[in-house]
């Protein structure tokens, strides 16, 4: 403990200091500095090549109802469904198909990132 001139005492602690009057005064705070280098590359997008990667991922949905293939690699089953589909509900014409494909991102030039 410390005195002040007009004789009030003064307590400081570790990061905290007090003043006359008793109002506690705040250590500056240092402010951490984050470096980073950012590299500008050219990239390529191409289909996924990962052998377990499928090429397409086909699905149907009839318009009419909420029935839906099963999501297919081959599109001829979900074309096969809707063949079917129509045959047991003839005024179910309508189908949305979409279609998932797997994708890469790459550096060109065979940089890495």
């Amino acid at each position: 403990m410390g005195r002040t001139a007009g004789g009030s005492t003064t307590a400081q602690s570790p990061g905290r200091s007090e003043r006359a009057g008793g109002r506690a005064q705040r250590p500056q705070q240092e402010r951490a500095v984050t470096r980073s280098v950012f590299r500008y590359l050219r990239w390529t997008m191409a289909p996924e090549t990962a052998p377990e990667a499928p090429e397409m991922v086909h699905e149907l949905e009839c318009m009419s109802c909420d029935a839906a293939a099963d999501p297919s690699e081959e599109f001829e089953t979900a074309r096969d469904w809707a063949f079917s589909h129509t045959g047991q509900h003839p005024s179910h014409r309508g189908y949305r198909e979409t279609v998932t494909r797997f994708w890469r991102m790459a550096p060109t030039g065979g940089e890495r990132p």
